[in-house]
C-alpha cells in the first residue's frame, strides 16, 4: 500500500503536512491556523476529526500553534510529542489554548523508542535547534521517520546542522523532506539583526542550500527511485530555483531521485511513495522567483 505525503505549508510562517497510508492519516506539525488546516483538509476530502493523530517536531510557533491544537482537542485527535516539547508548549500557551487540554489525547513519546499510530511505525531522532530568547521555546526538537514496513518517509527541518546520528536515522528514508533554508551570502547581506543571522547560520539554526545538498549526497548516493522535497525555504534569503539547482547539481551523476520543493504559502501537490519509488502526483505550479529580501522583515 502506497504512502502519500501532502505538504500543506512549509516555511517560517507555518508548517504542516499530512501523511496517508490506507485509512491512517497523520498530521506532522500544526503551525498553521485552524481555519487554514480545516480548509486544506476539505480540499483533500477530509475533516479534522478524520485525522488518526498528530505528531510534532518541536514547539516553535511556526510548527505548533495553540489554537490549532485546541481544534484538534475539540475534534478528539490525539497529539504525540515528547516531554520537553509538551512542557514548552504548556508554558508558552499558559492560560490560553492549552489550558485544560484533555489528558487522554496527549501521548508522550521518547526519542529513539519507536511508537506506532495504526499501521505506521514512527521513530524520532533528536536534533539541535533553538532560538535567541525564551518567548518562543523549541522544547526538545526531533526529526521523524515513518514506515509501513516496506517504505519509509523521512521528515527533517529546522536542523541547525546534520549530526552522524541524524544521518543514520534518515538513511532509511526512501522519500525525504529536508530543510534547505537559505543561501549563505543572501543571509549575510540581509537586513536582519546580526544576532539573528548568526543564529540562522550557526549550528542551532537552519540548514543552508549547500549543507542540505551535501547531506543528500551522503544519504542517496548510488540509489535509484527515491525522492526529496526541499522544505522550509527562507522567503527573504532563498529562492526555489537556487535551492533546487544546488541540490540537483550536487546529486547529478550520483543517484537517480526525484527532487521537489515545498511552498510556504500554499499546499504542494501530493507525493506518492510506493515500493521505494517516489513521485509527485501532479506537477508543481510555477511560482515567480522572489525578489532580493522580499518579505522583509519576515523570516
Amino acid at each position: 500500500m502506497a504512502i502519500t505525503l501532502q505538504m500543506l505549508r512549509s516555511g517560517s510562517s507555518g508548517n504542516a503536512a499530512i501523511v496517508t497510508a490506507g485509512r491512517t492519516r497523520i498530521l506532522i506539525d500544526a503551525g498553521i491556523g485552524p481555519r487554514v488546516l480545516a480548509k486544506e483538509l476539505a480540499v483533500m476530502g477530509l475533516s479534522v476529526r478524520e485525522l488518526t493523530g498528530a505528531i510534532f517536531t518541536h514547539c516553535h510557533s511556526d510548527h505548533l500553534r495553540g489554537n490549532t491544537l485546541a481544534l484538534l482537542a475539540r475534534e478528539g485527535v490525539p497529539i504525540h510529542l515528547n516531554e520537553g516539547t509538551w512542557e514548552a508548549a504548556r508554558i508558552r500557551e499558559a492560560r490560553t489554548d492549552l489550558d485544560g487540554f484533555p489528558a487522554h489525547l496527549v501521548r508522550i513519546f521518547d526519542p529513539g523508542r519507536p511508537f506506532a499510530i495504526d499501521g505506521l511505525e514512527i521513530d524520532a531522532c533528536r536534533i539541535v535547534h533553538g532560538q535567541p530568547g525564551a518567548s518562543n521555546p523549541a522544547g526538545d526538537p526531533v526529526c521523524f521517520t515513518l514506515s509501513d514496513g516496506r517504505d519509509t518517509l523521512g521528515y527533517a527541518t529546522d536542523l541547525g546542522h546534520v549530526t552522524a546520528a541524524i544521518m543514520t536515522h534518515l538513511k532509511r528514508a526512501d522519500l525525504l523532506v529536508l530543510e534547505s533554508n537559505h543561501d549563505v551570502e543572501m543571509e549575510r547581506m540581509s537586513p536582519r539583526p546580526y544576532h539573528v543571522k548568526q543564529w540562522i547560520i550557526g549550528d542551532a539554526g537552519h540548514l543552508s542550500n549547500p549543507q542540505a545538498a551535501e547531506a543528500l549526497v551522503d544519504l542517496f548516493e548510488g540509489r535509484e527511485g527515491g525522492g526529496v522535497i526541499l522544505a522550509h525555504l527562507s522567503e527573504m534569503c532563498n529562492t526555489v530555483g537556487m535551492a533546487r539547482a544546488t541540490a540537483m547539481d550536487a546529486l547529478a551523476g550520483r543517484c537517480e531521485i526525484a527532487v521537489g520543493v515545498a511552498n510556504r504559502k500554499h499546499a504542494t501537490p501530493p507525493w506518492e511513495l510506493d515500493g521505494g519509488r517516489a513521485r509527485a502526483l501532479r506537477e508543481e505550479p510555477h511560482v515567480p522567483e522572489l525578489q532580493l529580501f522580499a518579505g522583509w522583515p519576515s523570516w
